[in-house]
């Protein structure tokens, strides 16, 4: 479990669990950016990522610029591309997130290319919290075709707490 003491000795990374940590009602503003690595017969080619957060929903700056317009609260936006093409090294766009954590648990960042969805971030709450959970709300996150998924026979169950907090950013 990610310890919340630990990862403030350690600008909010838990270096034991690799889970970045925020307290019930911190305000996170993130940076996803697009940087082209390889060169040579890898260069090209630059995609556009769906990124999204399970979990929370966040305020989407603009591709390039943030002029203050607060739009609907998503779980998803797009990471666009400045070019079709890049070169390595380069920065190839970015996106910023703001997302008021107000859920214990973990919120999972990734992006919804396949290839990619094994390759997500992941940040979460103490792990006080978390043990806090009660089982019953937890038990089909781990289980293929439990309650989290959802099935034919099985509508999946959305479980939130501090209904009093809203998703306000």
């Amino acid at each position: 479990m990610p310890n919340h003491t630990r990862a403030l000795q350690n600008n909010n990374w838990d270096p034991i669990t690799k889970f970045w940590s925020a307290e019930i009602g911190q305000v996170l503003e993130m940076i996803i950016q697009k940087y082209r690595l390889f060169g040579g017969k890898n260069a090209g080619g630059l995609d556009i990522h769906p990124f999204s957060c399970a979990r929370g929903a966040f305020l989407g700056y603009r591709v390039w610029e943030w002029d203050g317009y607060r739009p609907v609260l998503r779980d998803t936006t797009m990471l666009y591309r400045y070019a079709d093409v890049g070169e390595a090294g380069k920065d190839a766009s970015w996106r910023g997130w703001r997302l008021r954590v107000n859920q214990p648990g973990v919120y999972v960042i990734h992006c919804h290319i396949l290839q990619h969805m094994v390759m997500g971030w992941v940040f979460g709450t103490s792990a006080s919290e978390i043990q806090n959970i009660p089982y019953n709300d937890i038990s089909g996150y781990l289980d293929f075709g439990g309650n989290a998924y959802g099935s034919t026979a099985l509508y999946p169950e959305v479980v939130e707490y501090f209904k009093d907090v809203g998703p306000e950013i």
